[in-house]
């Protein structure tokens, strides 16, 4: 009735494009954001990533495996194009 649901390797992407990628934008930027908030707001978006269906498995619970699973989405799809 829904049909095909998207697969947990790009939701999860798509979840850290919210989470730790902001975070990384705000330091890159100058904003000064200490580990404690970094924690804080990866965790209210490990529980928005529960609400819209990624896989308890595959949320990170901390910063250090939300760097890690980034690096190997990363990995896997960012390629060269041949244009």
């Amino acid at each position: 009735e829904w049909g095909p649901s998207v697969n947990q390797e790009d939701m999860e992407g798509t979840h850290l494009a919210f989470s730790l990628i902001i975070l990384r934008g705000l330091r890159k930027i100058g904003v000064v954001v200490s580990p404690a908030t970094a924690e804080a707001y990866l965790h209210v978006w490990q529980v928005i990533g529960h609400l819209l269906g990624c896989q308890a498995e595959v949320l990170p619970t901390s910063s250090k495996e939300a760097y890690w699973l980034a690096k190997r989405i990363e990995e896997r799809q960012f390629r060269e194009s041949e244009a």
